[in-house]
């Protein structure tokens, strides 16, 4: 079974939690084991936070668009939004000892 899934949500965080029943359900899917699909959820969930906080600034009427697929074995997840871009050469990593959940 290899169908990708396309969704889009509307940037607000109360559909967070139907784009996290489609993740899960699409992993089951294909078997994936339970312990890296609760990791896998929590990680497309946070970065649909990420784009709600700082592209979207809050703005709750702005689309997120998400593509799920398999490519073999290896899982793919799209993310697109059309908010504030950021310059990557800006980007500054944290310091491994000042990372926290």
């Amino acid at each position: 079974m290899s169908q990708e899934i396309k969704l889009t949500i509307p940037s607000d965080s109360k559909f967070l939690g139907l784009l996290r029943m489609v993740v899960e359900h699409y992993l089951t899917l294909h078997c994936v084991r339970k312990e890296l699909v609760y990791k896998l959820i929590m990680s497309v969930d946070e970065a649909c936070s990420n784009i709600i906080k700082h592209s979207y600034l809050g703005n709750k009427e702005q689309p997120i668009k998400l593509l799920l697929r398999f490519e073999g074995r290896t899982f793919k997840v799209e993310l697109r939004d059309y908010g504030k871009q950021n310059d990557p050469s800006q980007f500054q990593p944290r310091p491994l000892d000042k990372i926290e959940p």
